[in-house]
């Protein structure tokens, strides 16, 4: 606790430094693209049929959909295509994490909104400078999304705070957080191969109450990404989406990312952050054993 009081006062004196450093051109981490009126959870089921046909009319591939925290108020499909994985295939530092695109139904009281994750957000965070060189790579991929998203929704409002795109190149909560390259290492394996193997083997025994949402795997890059729902009812999705904000469902599930023989996640206390970015210091406190809880729950699937 001692910790984070530090990091609280320390974010007070920021806040005032951060606003004035920001320049004029900044991103939300996701998109808000329908709102609409529901009586039943067979009006969410409708739209996830027509939100489903539309990514495929589209030509991308559906990698996986499931109910985070087991919420049935709660829909998240993960998407991609051949131009998403080559663009973040070419990244030098677990770019791939980013090619995994997801959009979000959730039903709050009689209201249904339809979310995705902002790209260009995702892959300034993920892929940081080498976006500079790789911008010509990243304008059909946006403009494909766009599309999309003009197919099943009526809007593309940005939500969930916002943050300056350079700064979001490295971003840091604040003073004393974790970056991009700080992941956490989960385990060392004798080969790629092996790697795969002990990983898929524990998600088909669904290991610490988690469930295979969707894996991404090149072998010639030797490179995988798994998307984990995390299910426990103590100390996952259920958990920690009730004390930080529903409406952001479209940051889950959770990644292990395997490259080569290492298996590593990104910190918790830059992922929860780089998709809750205007989170509270107080609301933040309130989920400060979720990065180790996620830490130990991850690690469990690479022994």
């Amino acid at each position: 606790m001692y910790f984070f009081n530090r990091l609280l006062v320390l974010g007070l004196f920021l806040t005032g430094f951060t606003f004035l450093s920001h320049g004029q051109e900044s991103l939300s981490p996701y998109f808000l693209l329908d709102s609409k009126k529901a009586t039943s959870i067979a009006d969410m089921d409708s739209l996830k049929l027509k939100v489903e046909k539309a990514v495929l009319k589209e030509g991308f591939e559906v990698l996986g959909k499931y109910n985070p925290g087991d919420d049935p108020n709660l829909w998240v499909l993960v998407y991609t295509n051949a131009e998403i994985k080559s663009l973040c295939l070419k990244a030098k530092d677990r770019g791939m994490l980013a090619a995994a695109q997801r959009i979000a139904i959730v039903k709050t009281g009689n209201t249904i909104d339809l979310s995705a994750l902002n790209p260009s957000y995702l892959f300034t965070a993920y892929l940081g400078d080498q976006m500079f060189t790789l911008k010509s790579d990243e304008k059909p991929v946006i403009s494909k999304l766009d599309n999309l998203y003009k197919l099943i929704g009526s809007q593309k409002k940005p939500f969930g705070g916002s943050v300056d795109r350079n700064e979001l190149k490295r971003y840091q909560y604040m003073m004393g957080m974790p970056y991009f390259d700080d992941p956490v290492e989960l385990k060392k394996f004798s080969s790629f191969s092996d790697g795969l193997s002990v990983i898929r083997k524990n998600l088909k025994k669904l290991a610490g109450n988690t469930r295979e949402v969707y894996s991404i795997v090149d072998e010639q890059k030797k490179t995988a990404v798994f998307g984990i729902a995390l299910l426990d009812k103590e100390t996952g999705e259920d958990h920690f989406l009730s004390i930080i904000g529903k409406k952001h469902a479209a940051a889950m599930p959770y990644e292990i990312i395997l490259t080569d023989k290492t298996a590593t996640i990104l910190h918790g206390r830059y992922r929860f952050a780089l998709y809750w970015p205007e989170l509270t210091m107080g609301t933040f406190t309130k989920i400060m054993s979720t990065p180790g809880d996620v830490e130990t729950t991850l690690q469990n699937l690479t022994n």
